[in-house]
C-alpha cells in the first residue's frame, strides 16, 4: 500500500544530501511495524518512500508522540547515523506543553 504515503505530506523541516528530517503528528506511526506483529498502511516510512529510492529510518518515534524524525535516505549516510547513535553523539529533547487554566 505504498500510495498511501501519497496521501500524507509531511512538512519537511531539513533536507541535506542523504538525509530528510520530517516533522512527524501524534497519531502517525513512524514505520510500517507496530507492537503486536501487525503494520499500519498510514506511516511516516511511506509518506517518505513516496517517490524515494532509498528511505530508512535510523531511529524512531513513538505513535503518540509528534516530532522531528530523521530519515536517511541514503545506505551509507544511514550507517553513518547509525554509529553516530551507537556512539551516543545523537543528543535527544523531550518537551511537554501544558494547557494550563
Amino acid at each position: 500500500m505504498w500510495f498511501l504515503g501519497l496521501l500524507y505530506s509531511l512538512p519537511v523541516v531539513l533536507r541535506e544530501p542523504g538525509t530528510t528530517v520530517v516533522s512527524k503528528p501524534a497519531g502517525m506511526a513512524s514505520s510500517m511495524r507496530v507492537e503486536g506483529g501487525g503494520s499500519s498502511d498510514i506511516s511516516a516510512i511511506s509518506a517518505l518512500r513516496a517517490g524515494n529510492d532509498f528511505v530508512e529510518l535510523p531511529h524512531r518515534l513513538d505513535r503518540i508522540t509528534s516530532g522531528l524524525l530523521v530519515a536517511a535516505t541514503d545506505p551509507d549516510v544511514l550507517r553513518w547515523h547509525n554509529k553516530a547513535i551507537q556512539e551516543r553523539l545523537w543528543q535527544k529533547y523531550y518537551v511537554a506543553r501544558l494547557a494550563v487554566d
